[in-house]
């Protein structure tokens, strides 16, 4: 007989790599007990949070608490030591990102986006009707440029997708962040199916 799960796994790549007591925090504000397995006094391994608690469901004409679910937030990291852009020129059929885009624009959304992280730094760049120019996508955390070649492929995306303002370009960069990583994941564990041990049951591989 097969078990029901008693946790919903989220994914944040490179969670291990951030401080992550925002998240922990703004999750506290609601009721459900939060865990976590740290790494260091500043950063996780993962963390978890209780939900259901209070819901109730209807069974056989009576009224049963539902079991307790946890939200186990899970560092793809841990499994897969590359950037997301690496990991996503392994993926043979991106079919998250497919239920989402027309075929004929999957090519500018298969791959890792270009995003200035350093120009944006208010709302009101939000506004902005121009994509930046190439100087403006140095990455002060990194001290790096990004190629030319990126800065084609992020005019492309503006083009392609008739994007109107950064504000929409930010949106549009953060949903296919995510779709990759979901792809990412689902292809992972087509390449794990033959293993005995459910790969997402776990919070990382063992050294």
């Amino acid at each position: 007989m097969c078990q029901n799960p008693s946790f919903i796994p989220g994914f944040i790549h490179n969670l291990s790599g951030y401080d992550s007591h925002l998240s922990i925090k703004e999750l506290g504000r609601d009721k459900g007990r939060i865990d976590v397995i740290p790494n260091t006094d500043e950063k996780y391994i993962s963390f978890s949070k209780e939900v259901s608690d209070d819901i109730a469901f209807i069974k056989d004409g009576k009224k049963e608490k539902a079991p307790k679910i946890k939200l186990r937030f899970v560092d793809p990291f841990r499994f897969m030591a590359s950037s997301l852009d690496s990991l996503a020129k392994y993926v043979k059929e991106f079919r998250e990102t497919a239920k989402y885009f027309p075929k004929e624009k999957l090519g500018l959304v298969t791959r890792k986006g270009v995003y200035p992280y350093d120009y944006m730094d208010s709302w009101e760049k939000c506004e902005e009707t121009k994509l930046p120019s190439i100087k403006e996508f140095y990455n002060k955390m990194n001290d790096s440029n990004i190629s030319h070649k990126d800065y084609k492929h992020a005019k492309n995306v503006w083009r392609g997708f008739g994007i109107k303002n950064l504000g929409e370009n930010s949106d549009l960069y953060v949903t296919t962040d995510v779709l990759i990583l979901a792809d990412v994941i689902e292809h992972f564990r087509d390449v794990c199916i033959k293993t005995p041990l459910g790969t997402l049951h776990h919070r990382g591989k063992s050294n």
